[in-house]
């Protein structure tokens, strides 16, 4: 018997706060409450599966000490003296400009990463649980079906990894709305228009998946009534709420243009769907093997969940059985528009790289204006995230209905039982994100932790890199955040790198040159660049290797004067290091294919290392003699090593003896 209005409505609500409540516990049970601690910021220092945590919080740290201003969420201290928008260091800006007016009442370690990621688990439930109430009248099923969506897989792998991403409830919530104008009939909801403004104050990734959503459903409406004027306005209301909220945000604030690569490189692999691979080296699945994934198409992680498998293919067969192929077609001419956006969607996220393991299939050329128009989303996998949860609702829908006058219940039984084999097959994984919380991370060797590094802390106001982007420059950024001092590094998810070249060559002429600032700290993480200064450096400048990666050079009027210990090293007495090859198989052998033989760069301080050396020693204590040094090939020493390929030394600091 269908419930009357009043009963329909508190239902509906029933299930969306039990909803919310499975998501509280979803959260505690993987993340527990540590992370709730905003004082407690040393599990974001020590990375979480990547070390992209580390730049949310970094980039609300330039932020908090940025002048009030408008636009809003530009942090001044980034990319200086332009500044960059904290959307680009996805550190929420809904969040950050929010705590930022409340920042004189905040203690002074303060981190909102732990309660947004909680709110995004209790929306994810809310909304799941809203959604599926269209699609079941039993409260059972509609909880069960909840916690699936909550354990979601692509959801769990972007918390605290990338934590503005994990914010799926945006997609949940839109595709309620669709499905809620398909059986209400459709009004212009201004709800589509409040996800849009969130998104945009959260992450732009989830802009053209709600966009899409949106457009399907204004789409069958104008298909329906003939009516274009309307649904076109609204449309545009939603992009300028959009436009509003991001201007407002400071997202057109500065220069950011790109990145480490464009669109077809963090692609759909053809295999996301059943290849339990993510970044982190997290266990996905305790059944299915992991594939090679390509390029990066790690990234677009779209792993279905075995109890989500299992089922797919049984529910299609029966969907089939009960209404036949016509049923099926009649199914997708009701919601052809959102079939079509769906397809979109995926082919996009499949990309213009077609991959299948780490094999290519077929790479399409686009012209260079629509490669540069579809590399603002470079990241192209996540956009299959909403064909993904409707694959979720599909399955759903087909076990929920699954209700016999014998056993009426047998529906939600089914739906427990999938929700079962899907804990079961993820709980690896789901446990190794507990671990992070619950083990010492005592293991974890924080670097920049040598004496000169705490000697420049308090002595420049400004940390000058000499890189277009530096290695894992998250650490010398969170560096320079901490001591107070700004910083011109691209670190950002999106910078100018055009403009950072400019930039790099003109601070490097001036070193050149002589003119260093004395209050400012110079740092690069290219040895070459660094060995190029150095040999020209003289007085003016302290030349030091800070770090296992880091290059400084110290202006000597700054008054810091650097201590070698056992992570730092003064020029010229530096281990060495071999010369970089651009071969990308390390065939440098400068005789038959010599691979035990490599090259370091001839001056005066290399030489007179190796004249007198028997062996070379590696960072880990291994020791290599040495066979033969030969000098005739000009600008370098050829050393040969008791080694079967010298390759393994690139990039190590190396030690003669």
């Amino acid at each position: 018997m269908p419930l009357h209005p009043g009963a329909q409505a508190r239902r509906k609500w029933f299930c969306a706060a039990a909803g919310a409540c499975i998501g509280l516990a979803a959260f505690f049970l993987v993340n527990t409450g540590v992370s709730l601690d905003v004082t407690n910021d040393a599990w974001i220092r020590t990375g979480y599966a990547e070390k992209d945590i580390l730049q949310h919080y970094t980039g609300w740290l330039f932020y908090r000490q940025s002048p009030l201003a408008f636009p809003m969420g530009v942090a001044q201290g980034i990319n200086w003296p332009e500044g960059c928008a904290v959307t680009f260091t996805d550190s929420i800006p809904l969040f950050a400009v929010l705590f930022r007016l409340l920042s004189a009442w905040l203690p002074a370690t303060f981190q909102y990463f732990g309660w947004f990621t909680l709110l995004c688990y209790m929306l994810q439930g809310a909304a799941a649980a809203l959604l599926l109430s269209l699609f079941s009248g039993r409260t059972a099923a509609v909880l069960c079906g909840a916690a699936l969506f909550v354990f979601s897989p692509v959801m769990l792998e972007r918390s605290f990894r990338h934590t503005a991403l994990a914010a799926h409830w945006l997609l949940l919530f839109a595709l309620y709305l669709y499905f809620l104008d398909r059986r209400q009939g459709f009004r212009f909801r201004a709800g589509y228009l409040v996800l849009l403004g969130l998104a945009t104050g959260i992450h732009p990734y989830f802009l053209p998946m709600l966009f899409a959503v949106f457009f399907a459903d204004l789409l069958t409406h104008a298909a329906e009534t003939r009516q274009v004027l309307r649904p076109l306005g609204f449309l545009l209301a939603g992009f300028a709420v959009v436009l509003a909220v991001g201007w407002a945000f400071g997202i057109f604030s500065g220069t950011a243009s790109g990145g480490a690569a464009g669109y077809g490189y963090f692609c759909m692999n053809l295999n996301s769907l059943f290849c339990p691979v993510s970044a982190g080296g997290y266990v996905w699945s305790q059944v299915l093997a992991q594939r090679p994934q390509g390029l990066g198409s790690v990234d677009g992680f779209n792993y279905l969940g075995l109890g989500a498998l299992l089922a797919l293919a049984p529910c299609v067969l029966w969907r089939l059985r009960q209404h036949g192929l016509r049923g099926a077609l009649a199914t997708l001419r009701r919601h052809w528009a959102l079939a079509a956006v769906c397809l979109c969607l995926t082919v996009f996220a499949v990309s213009s790289t077609v991959l299948y393991c780490n094999l290519v299939i077929v790479q399409i050329p686009l012209p260079d204006v629509v490669e540069r128009l579809c590399s603002v989303f470079r990241a192209s996998g996540r956009m299959f995230w909403p064909v993904y949860y409707l694959i979720f609702l599909f399955v759903f829908s087909m076990l929920a209905r699954v209700e016999p006058r014998r056993c009426p219940w047998l529906g939600a039984v089914l739906l427990a039982a999938l929700l079962a084999v899907q804990l079961w097959d993820i709980s690896p994984a789901l446990a190794q994100k507990r671990s992070f919380f619950t083990e010492s991370r005592q293991d974890f060797d924080y670097p920049l932790q040598s004496s000169v590094w705490e000697a420049a802390a308090g002595a420049f106001t400004h940390l000058e890199s000499l890189d277009v982007s530096l290695y894992q420059a998250v650490y010398p950024a969170y560096y320079a955040a901490t001591a107070g001092m700004t910083t011109s590094d691209g670190w950002a998810a999106r910078y100018d790198t055009a403009r950072r070249q400019i930039d790099t060559r003109e601070t490097i002429a001036a070193l050149e040159a002589g003119r260093y600032d004395p209050d400012t700290l110079y740092i690069t993480s290219d040895y070459e660049t660094f060995r190029r200064l150095a040999r020209t450096a003289g007085d003016a400048a302290w030349c030091v290797l800070a770090d296992e990666h880091w290059y400084l050079l110290i202006p000597r009027e700054s008054g810091v004067v650097p201590q070698a210990d056992e992570r730092t090293a003064i020029y010229p007495a530096l281990p060495l290091r071999i010369a970089d090859y651009s071969d990308d198989d390390w065939s440098f052998g400068i005789r038959n294919d010599d691979r035990r033989t490599c090259l370091f760069y001839d001056d005066e301080t290399t030489r007179p290392y190796l004249e007198s050396a028997c062996a070379l020693a590696a960072p880990d204590g291994t020791v290599y003699a040495i066979l033969q040094k030969d000098c005739t090939v000009e600008g370098y020493v050829a050393v040969t090593l008791d080694i079967a390929d010298a390759g393994v030394l690139a990039g190590l600091h190396l030690t003669a003896q």
